[in-house]
């Protein structure tokens, strides 16, 4: 029997495409990708670009629900070479659900208590994901998916467009 969240997952692959509005796309830090046309693949989280127009990287990393402060000074938004398989992808639903699940009191301690430590420390990148936006979908790639070696740079003055 099919699951609701396998549904959900192929309802929402079979609007992905590997250019334009539709295209799935990863958004990573530019001091977590150094070197972006180096990079190959990808996992982890990954929107689609529609999601993602006409926002500079502070709209996205709030947006997306990253880590705080993680994109200030910018970040890349990565295409694919090739869809991922349907196999490889999990639906996380939209970014206002870190990691999937349903923000609590509980959660919200957690990042309090992740908020102080940095401030503690003296950072001020916080190790720790916040609910992003109810409004942008949102899966998991559960294995490497080839990058096409496209991407766009997007700053807190530049935004990213489609």
């Amino acid at each position: 029997m099919i699951t609701f969240q396998e549904l959900a997952t192929f309802s929402s692959f079979r609007s992905w495409t590997l250019s334009g509005e539709n295209a799935v796309v990863k958004a990573v830090s530019v001091e977590d990708a150094v070197r972006p046309a180096s990079l190959r693949t990808a996992t982890g989280y990954v929107t689609q670009a529609k999601f993602l127009r006409n926002l500079n990287s502070l709209q996205i990393e709030s947006s997306l629900g990253l880590r705080p402060n993680s994109m200030k000074k910018g970040c890349y938004v990565f295409y694919f070479a090739e869809m991922p398989k349907l196999k490889d992808v999990d639906q996380r639903f939209t970014a206002d659900l870190p990691d999937g699940k349903v923000w609590s009191e509980t959660v919200q301690q957690a990042y309090e208590d992740a908020r102080a430590a940095a401030r503690q420390s003296g950072s001020d990148r916080i190790e720790f994901y916040p609910p992003g936006s109810a409004k942008i979908m949102q899966w998991q790639l559960m294995r490497p998916s080839k990058l096409s070696g496209l991407w766009k740079l997007v700053t807190p003055s530049v935004p990213f467009e489609v």
